[in-house]
């Protein structure tokens, strides 16, 4: 399932390519029909995203609006004004790949096609396959963001509400990191780097971890999808740490991700994985057990944290 730099990525994507055009929608399988109907002939004024969730507003053709420019930069509208949202979540299967030039004709399902004359020229996107693709008025979008915890990509995120969230809660840290709304964009890989980065148990309850301990877990994470926005890939170890075997394809981005068995890179300690939360879990026994402190110091503090 993409996590959550990658729908901060699409959303800029939608920015530069359809922000501010107005846009012909239509559902080439007809499951959307009624959907499409309603964002047809509207102009795109706000794309963004929200932890693992794309929100795209639409206004009437006379609008203002917040896209279009080189870089993707926002400058949001307040979500009051927007008067349609549609909302995707992708889900394990979903795509929603966009594209310039023009459309060509829609080859097997699709649920909306969107296209539009944008800042670089005629653009086109096709989701394929998604968990949920709905139409919201304000109020719907609201909620849905009341439901959700704060995502540390966004610039309105509190993270207070993260550390009260996590110290209210007997689940393990390793299930909480997974719940979208105690934070919202992490999935299973930044789950599983996070927690050995900060050099903690994936079992320790949420109300046992220190509470000096979350602001790193936060602003590790900050830091971490950030640069998963600027790369495209998840990409959690320091250059100074790219040894030794992996998986295949990335074998040096990953401190104990998809390294089940083999050495951890810091202590040679076999890597240990179980399934928490529905997905495979992965860890360090020795650099995460009980009461340890981080692995090494995260290059963005001044100063070791411990326990």
């Amino acid at each position: 399932m993409p996590e959550g730099h990658t729908l901060h990525r699409m959303a800029a994507t939608f920015r530069r390519a359809m922000g501010g055009a107005v846009v012909a929608a239509s559902s080439p399988q007809g499951r959307f029909a009624d959907g499409a109907a309603l964002l047809d002939g509207t102009r795109m004024v706000v794309a963004d995203a929200h932890g693992k969730h794309l929100l795209l507003g639409f206004a009437d053709p006379g609008a203002a609006h917040d896209g279009g420019d080189a870089a993707g930069a926002v400058a949001p509208l307040e979500p009051a004004a927007v008067p349609r949202w549609l909302h995707v979540h992708l889900g394990l299967y979903g795509r929603f790949p966009v594209e310039q030039g023009e459309a060509p004709p829609p080859q097997g399902a699709g649920r909306l096609l969107l296209t539009a004359h944008g800042p670089r020229g005629p653009a086109w996107a096709l989701l394929r396959g998604p968990t949920a693709c709905e139409v919201l008025d304000p109020d719907g979008a609201a909620r849905l963001r009341s439901r959700l915890g704060p995502d540390p990509l966004r610039e309105d995120a509190d993270p207070q509400t993260f550390y009260a969230r996590v110290a209210a809660s007997r689940a393990p840290v390793g299930a909480l990191l997974m719940h979208q709304d105690v934070i919202a964009g992490l999935g299973n890989i930044y789950r599983a780097e996070v927690l050995y980065r900060a050099g903690l148990d994936p079992y320790a309850p949420g109300r046992t971890v220190d509470p000096d301990r979350l602001p790193l877990v936060w602003e590790d994470s900050r830091r971490l999808l950030r640069e998963g926005v600027r790369l495209g890939r998840i990409v959690t170890t320091e250059p100074e740490h790219r040894t030794g075997p992996g998986p295949e394809g990335r074998p040096l981005d990953h401190y104990v991700y998809g390294r089940a068995g083999l050495p951890c890179r810091l202590c040679g300690t076999p890597v240990a994985t179980a399934v928490v939360e529905g997905r495979n879990l992965f860890w360090c026994p020795q650099c995460q057990a009980p009461g340890a402190a981080p692995p090494f110091q995260l290059p963005w503090l001044s100063s070791p944290r411990t326990r």
